[in-house]
């Protein structure tokens, strides 16, 4: 018996530990980033977007043969974009159909939006006037918080070399806003903006990307009136219709080669950057006590000094509360808080409160309204940013007063086209090719 041989409980474990690594190296090399299932994922995809390329290459070859063929001399056919948009928009191909198509924001070159049968994914596609097409850049956000595409190491608050002036009609540099001015000082409250020569040297960041992968870019400094002066707010209008003024002013910042498009920040767009958590909105009523007169909200039973109640139907028509009458319900949304670098980057934080390298501190609308539902009187106001604090203002009582009104600058955000790539560095800059 004692020269039976076996092995010993050490070579038991040093045999199953090797085992455990055979396996583990095995799986990797299936399942892991690059093992053979990624790869074959990988390569089916590739399949499956060359096969959407050539289907949306056939059609635009198809559609070009016609357009030469019967309105090459045709002076009402010239606009190439909205002829390949009436031949081709809504197409049903042998593999998909082509969703739309638009302008990429480089001359020349047209965005094409394509659905595959197969998996019915959609693909973007950049082509050029020659036929020839391209895969769209996708942008996106990395864990490190760099930004990638057709490079990387892109940053957020990186400078960017954004010409919003040259070569741009004259009609759509210009925006005159219809918000009101308040009775005083109205002299000053210009009402007008002009994109103009001097903007060629305006310095422009890196903003983020959006949802459909494309680079957001905005100005490092404020955008002031025609006259240089910051715009004034004030009323019941900036609340209603600010907003959408604000995109309106900002739009005019997004016509300069590669641009899509061009809005105004909002308050969304810094929640999204900070990692804020919004508070859930609460919904409260007004009700005018038929015993004293007095406006009190739902959920408060402290004094009141008001006794008037002004509320807005869907359609703006206004409403006064009688004695013993309660409001609709409204939504308390007002929120504040102060920018931090929690959650944001050096870079991303000094881009969204300071003028470019110096640290004055910036004070801009943000296209966003919100109500604050106080115990005896809603207000309804406008976001805006104020040297690194969120908050609001500028708005109209319920009780029928205006708010004295505030004074702050425009911040455009500009969509660039997918079709949009960059060459340069984060320490120097970014170049739009």
């Amino acid at each position: 018996m004692k020269n039976v041989k076996g092995i010993t409980l050490i070579a038991l474990i040093i045999t199953i530990i090797v085992l455990l690594i055979l396996a583990g190296v095995s799986i990797s090399l299936v399942v892991g980033n690059n093992g053979v299932l990624t790869q074959a994922t990988n390569a089916v995809e590739a399949n499956r977007k060359a096969s959407a390329k050539e289907d949306v290459e056939m059609a635009w070859a198809g559609a070009t043969t016609k357009y030469w063929s019967n309105w090459a001399n045709d002076s009402s056919k010239v606009n190439n974009l909205e002829f390949y948009q009436t031949e081709l928009q809504g197409k049903d191909t042998s593999g998909g159909i082509i969703n739309s198509i638009s302008e990429s924001g480089i001359k020349g070159k047209y965005e094409v939006s394509y659905t595959a049968n197969d998996q019915n994914k959609t693909y973007t596609f950049i082509m050029n006037e020659d036929g020839k097409v391209s895969p769209a850049t996708k942008w996106k956000v990395e864990e490190d918080g760099t930004i990638s595409g057709n490079v990387q190491g892109v940053q957020i608050g990186d400078y960017i070399n954004y010409d919003c002036y040259t070569g741009v009609d004259s009609e759509d540099l210009y925006y005159k806003t219809s918000l009101p001015k308040s009775l005083s000082n109205s002299d000053v409250q210009d009402r007008e903006f002009q994109v103009s020569e001097s903007e060629k040297t305006r310095k422009w960041k890196i903003f983020g990307v959006d949802e459909s992968g494309r680079l957001l870019i905005t100005s490092s400094d404020i955008v002031l009136t025609k006259k240089g002066e910051n715009f004034f707010m004030y009323s019941l209008s900036c609340h209603k219709n600010g907003p959408d003024e604000l995109d309106n002013m900002s739009a005019i910042y997004g016509h300069g080669e590669g641009a899509l498009s061009a809005r105004s920040i909002n308050v969304e767009d810094i929640n999204k950057m900070q990692g804020y958590e919004v508070p859930a909105p609460i919904k409260y009523t007004y009700t005018k006590s038929s015993e004293d007169g007095k406006i009190r909200r739902s959920k408060y039973s402290g004094s009141s000094n008001q006794s008037t109640y002004y509320y807005w139907d869907s359609t703006w028509q206004s409403h006064t509360l009688s004695s013993g009458e309660t409001s609709p319900e409204i939504e308390h949304t007002y929120y504040t808080y102060q920018i931090n670098t929690n959650n944001l980057s050096t870079k991303a934080y000094n881009m969204l409160k300071y003028k470019d390298s110096t640290y004055t501190s910036l004070n801009y609308w943000l296209a966003s309204s919100c109500i604050n539902c106080y115990g005896n009187y809603a207000s309804y106001n406008i976001r805006y940013f104020y040297g690194g604090t969120i908050t609001a203002g500028a708005g109209y009582e319920s009780y029928g007063r205006a708010q004295g009104g505030d004074w702050c600058g425009i911040r455009p955000v500009v969509t660039l086209s997918s079709s949009v790539m960059l060459e340069g560095d984060s320490t120097n800059g970014w170049t739009i090719k």
